[in-house]
């Protein structure tokens, strides 16, 4: 809720205006233009409150475009914050308006990076153009005093754009956007890794194989970011797609050792549903492999069977098995 001398808003009245969008619904687009509409509506009403609750509420509409992935909304609205928006005569609202203002952006690239269908490329283009023109207003001289304080929202724009990218066949972009990132002093996080990879994987997983393996590396030894069951998934996919299977064990191999939680439950949240990622029942030779991505149930049978020959086992093997349980979108 936004309070001023004057009234009051909701913000969850700008969210609402959306709707319980739920099925194919939520990717027609003139409702969601519709909505979009209406949502703003609510947002221009704020300007006789101050600049601070204008601004407020028009992130509230590029939060809800994220949410929707509306990119092509999201971007028309950004163009709408900044040109009816005024920053106000006093210290504190012109700080406001720049705080709602950043996290409009890193919205809008973020709406670029959901619900990718067929548009990828132009949502590459998009993204790349509102990074630019976000980093520029950051570095602006009136501004740069501050850009230390907004590292997490750049950091989640630089992500949300490597997604993109990698969506788009893009995958040295991408990389060249990590680069970027880090040659800013800024630190990846997990996520970060994590859309890195994911691009190495859409693309020439020949060419891109060894950057896989090294961001992997990298982000074991990196005590800012800790990998998760996605960065072995999309690190293992993408070197067990190159060939190269003896690499893709050994990730495997070290993620077990970890303790990287790789199933992919779908009641589970984003660390997965346990400490160890696979079951090794050794006393009934049983290893429920359920959960794992298609890579990783290689991995793990091979592991299981490489195991099971050391061992003076002598009954058989049983994998338990849910794959295909979660279909991954892509």
């Amino acid at each position: 809720m936004l309070l001023s001398g004057y009234g009051r808003v909701y913000l969850s009245e700008i969210v609402s205006e959306f709707g319980p969008l739920r099925g194919p619904r939520c990717r027609e687009h003139w409702l969601i233009s519709t909505q979009v509409k209406g949502a703003v509506q609510i947002a221009q009403g704020a300007r006789f409150w101050g600049p601070r609750d204008h601004a407020a509420c028009f992130e509230g509409v590029l939060k809800a475009c994220r949410g929707r992935g509306a990119w092509k909304e999201a971007r028309n609205v950004l163009e709408r914050l900044e040109n009816e928006v005024e920053p106000g005569n006093n210290e504190d609202d012109v700080e406001a308006v720049d705080r709602a203002a950043t996290a409009s952006y890193v919205a809008a690239i973020g709406a670029c990076a959901r619900n990718i269908d067929d548009d990828a490329q132009k949502r590459w283009s998009c993204a790349r153009d509102l990074l630019d023109r976000l980093e520029a207003r950051l570095k602006a001289p009136s501004r740069k005093s501050r850009l230390w304080r907004t590292k997490r929202e750049r950091r989640q724009a630089y992500t949300s754009a490597m997604v993109v990218a990698g969506r788009a066949g893009r995958a040295d972009e991408a990389l060249k956007l990590f680069d970027a990132f880090e040659a800013d002093h800024l630190k990846p996080d997990t996520a970060c890794y994590n859309a890195a990879l994911a691009a190495c994987r859409r693309s020439d997983v020949g060419k891109y194989a060894d950057f896989a393996k090294k961001l992997w590396r990298r982000c074991v030894d990196d005590d800012d970011a800790h990998p998760d069951s996605l960065t072995a998934a999309e690190a293992v996919a993408c070197l067990e797609r190159a060939g190269r299977c003896s690499d893709a064990d050994l990730i495997f191999a070290e993620a077990l050792e970890m303790g990287v939680p790789l199933k992919q439950a779908r009641s589970a949240g984003p660390q997965g549903v346990a400490k160890r990622s696979v079951a090794w029942l050794d006393e009934n030779s049983e290893y429920d492999v359920s959960g794992l991505s298609v890579p990783l149930v290689k991995c793990a049978i091979r592991k299981a069977l490489k195991d099971e020959t050391a061992s003076d086992h002598t009954t058989d093997c049983v994998f338990i098995t849910g794959v295909g349980a979660k279909k991954a979108k892509d």
